[in-house]
C-alpha cells in the first residue's frame, strides 16, 4: 500500500512539473505517458520491462542529453527509495552511455554511483564502478589517487587483503606528497593487522605516523592497533603507552578504558609509571 501511495505521489509531481517547465514536446510527451508507467512498474519491482524501456529511450535522438539524465536519475531515485539497490544503481550505471556526456557529467556520475553503492555497503559494485570511471574517463594524478584509495577502502571492506595492498602499490608510483605516502602506510598497516601480521603492522602504523598528516580518527585507530600488536606479543609496557596515546584520538574511549585497566591488573607499577608521565603523542 505505502508503495502504491508513494508511486501516485511521484507520478502527480511528474504532471505537475510538466506544465511548470519549458521541456520539450517530445520530453513533455514521455513525461506524461512513458514515465509513469516505468514508475509504476519500478515499484512492482518488474525491472525487466523497465530496462527495456529504458534502453529505448536512451536510443531516442529527439530526447535531449539532459532530459534523458533526469528521466534515469527519477528511475533511479524511485528504486532506491523503494528498497531496489542493486537494481536501482544498474539502472543509473546507464547513465554513462547517454550521448554527449562530457567530463563534467561523468564525474557526477561516478560520484553519486559510488557513494551509492558504498552507502549501501555494495563494495564489489562501488569498485566496480571506480574501475570503470578510471579506465574510460581521463582523470589527473590527483583525481586518479583519490579513486584509488576509494577502492583500497572497499577491498579492505570485502576483506580482500591482498588487492587493497596491490592498489596501494600502485598509489605508492603516484604519491608525491606526504599525506600521500602517511595514507598508503596507514592502509598497508591496516592490511597486514588484518591479516594478524603485528611485526609489520607495526612497522608501516609508525611510518605512517611520522608523517604527521593522518586525520585525527585514523590517527587514534592507528595508536589503538599498535598497542593491540603489543599487548599480542606481550609488550605489556607499550602496550599501555600506545593505548594511552590512543586516547587522545580514538572515538570510542570506553574501549581504550577496559582494556588499560586490564593491564593494569596485569602490571600495576608499568601502568602507573606511564599513565603519570606526561603525553608523547
Amino acid at each position: 500500500m505505502k508503495k502504491i501511495f508513494f508511486t501516485l505521489l511521484v507520478t502527480a509531481f511528474f504532471f505537475i512539473s510538466v506544465g511548470t517547465t519549458q521541456a520539450g514536446e517530445v520530453f513533455r510527451q514521455y513525461l506524461n505517458d512513458n514515465l509513469p508507467i516505468v514508475i509504476t512498474q519500478i515499484s512492482q519491482g518488474k525491472f525487466d520491462p523497465v530496462f527495456t524501456e529504458i534502453k529505448i529511450m536512451l536510443n531516442n535522438g529527439k530526447l535531449k542529453r539532459e532530459e534523458k539524465l533526469y528521466i534515469l536519475d527519477k528511475c533511479f531515485e524511485q528504486a532506491k527509495n523503494l528498497g531496489y539497490y542493486s537494481e536501482g544503481g544498474e539502472l543509473y550505471e546507464l547513465a554513462y552511455s547517454v550521448e554527449g556526456i562530457d567530463k563534467k557529467l561523468a564525474q557526477d556520475i561516478h560520484t553519486k554511483l559510488s557513494q551509492f553503492y558504498e552507502n549501501a555497503r555494495f563494495w564489489r559494485k562501488a569498485i566496480n564502478t571506480h574501475f570503470y570511471y578510471l579506465q574510460n574517463i581521463k582523470v589527473d594524478d590527483k583525481e586518479k589517487k583519490q579513486v584509488l584509495f576509494e577502492i583500497v577502502q572497499n577491498y579492505i571492506n570485502l576483506l580482500q587483503f591482498k588487492k587493497a595492498e596491490r592498489v596501494l602499490g600502485e598509489i605508492l608510483k603516484l604519491a608525491s606528497e606526504d599525506r600521500d605516502f602517511a595514507y598508503v602506510f596507514y592502509y598497508q598497516a591496516v592490511c597486514n593487522f588484518s591479516q594478524n601480521n603485528y611485526k609489520e603492522a607495526l612497522r608501516f602504523y609508525d611510518k605512517a605516523l611520522s608523517f604527521d598528516m593522518l586525520e585525527n580518527i585514523e590517527k587514534g585507530r592507528a595508536y589503538y592497533n599498535m598497542g593491540l600488536c603489543y599487548e599480542i606479543n606481550n609488550e605489556i609496557r607499550n602496550a599501555i603507552s600506545y593505548y594511552k596515546k590512543a586516547s587522545e584520538f580514538y572515538d570510542n574511549e570506553v574501549v581504550i578504558s577496559k582494556r588499560l585497566e586490564r593491564l593494569k591488573q596485569k602490571a600495576p607499577t608499568a601502568y602507573n609509571e606511564i599513565m603519570n608521565e606526561k603525553n608523547k603523542s
